[in-house]
């Protein structure tokens, strides 16, 4: 990538692209719509105009011709697979082989040792939901306590 997309607008990018491929009819295109170099004046806000954009476009192409693809680099190519083959490890650990298969956690183990019997599991949440009511542990109001309760103590005591 190059800094042209930073220091230049796409149009002024478009039209520093043409004119590296084809000089003579962006420079015929440029003619036609801020006229010729022959017919304006030294003083005239187009010649300044013509000036100036010629300047851009010849420096915007000038970077553009600077690039130097990373794909023509053998080292910085080597460099660029040896990022990815990390970058693919890190996305997808459980494909890399035997690695990643050595960091998956105990829990974890258990869990999927367990989700191949769903006999055992159904069993496990049974004796779970009985520990729990074995325990004595009051039912909780699915909506709430009281907010007031003040006005629940006098309610239940009689008068």
């Amino acid at each position: 990538m190059t800094d042209a997309y930073f220091l230049y607008t796409p149009s002024q990018i478009w039209l520093a692209a043409f004119m590296i491929a084809d000089k003579p009819l962006a420079e015929f295109y440029l003619e036609t719509k801020l006229g010729g170099p022959q017919e304006q004046q030294q003083g005239s806000p187009l010649y300044e105009l013509r000036t100036k954009l010629l300047r851009t476009l010849t420096d915007c192409s000038n970077l553009l011709q600077a690039y130097k693809p990373l794909a023509s680099d053998p080292d910085q190519k080597k460099n660029l697979r040896r990022i990815r083959k990390k970058l693919t490890h890190c996305q997808n650990p459980d494909k890399a082989g035997v690695a990643g298969q050595k960091r998956i956690p105990a829990a974890a183990a258990a869990a999927v040792a367990a989700a191949g019997d769903p006999a055992t599991s159904e069993s496990e949440m049974e004796r779970l939901a009985k520990k729990r009511k074995l325990d004595g542990e009051p039912p909780k109001d699915i909506f709430g306590g009281e907010l007031v309760t003040q006005r629940t103590k006098e309610a239940q005591q009689p008068q």
